[in-house]
C-alpha cells in the first residue's frame, strides 16, 4: 500500500533536483553524526545557556525566584511554542 503511494505521489509531485541532493549526501555517517547533535550536544548546550547564562551569570547568588522565572520564560520562548498554553507547559518544565 505505502509503495502504491509513493509512487502516485511522485507522479503528481516529482521530486526535486535539491532533494535528490540531499538524499544521496544522507549516509550512515550523516546520521551518527545528526544523532549526536540533536540527542547529545544540543541539550547540553540549550541547559549551559538556560541555566548557567541566566541563572548564574545575569543574577546575584542571593536571588531565588527572579533567575528561576527568566530562565524558564528564555526556555519557553526558546522552544517557539505554538500558542500560550504551549509556552506554559515549557515555562514550568525549565
Amino acid at each position: 500500500m505505502m509503495l502504491l503511494y509513493n509512487t502516485l505521489f511522485d507522479c503528481i509531485f516529482p521530486t526535486t533536483k535539491n532533494q535528490n541532493i540531499i538524499i544521496s549526501l544522507i549516509n550512515n555517517k550523516t546520521i551518527v553524526m545528526g544523532a549526536l547533535l540533536f540527542i547529545i550536544i544540543g541539550p547540553i548546550i540549550e541547559e549551559l545557556i538556560c541555566r548557567g547564562l541566566f541563572i548564574n551569570m545575569l543574577f546575584e547568588r542571593n536571588t531565588f525566584w527572579a533567575p528561576i522565572i527568566t530562565s524558564g520564560l528564555f526556555f519557553g520562548l526558546l522552544h517557539a511554542s505554538g500558542n500560550f498554553i504551549e509556552l506554559l507547559y515549557y515555562v514550568f518544565l525549565e
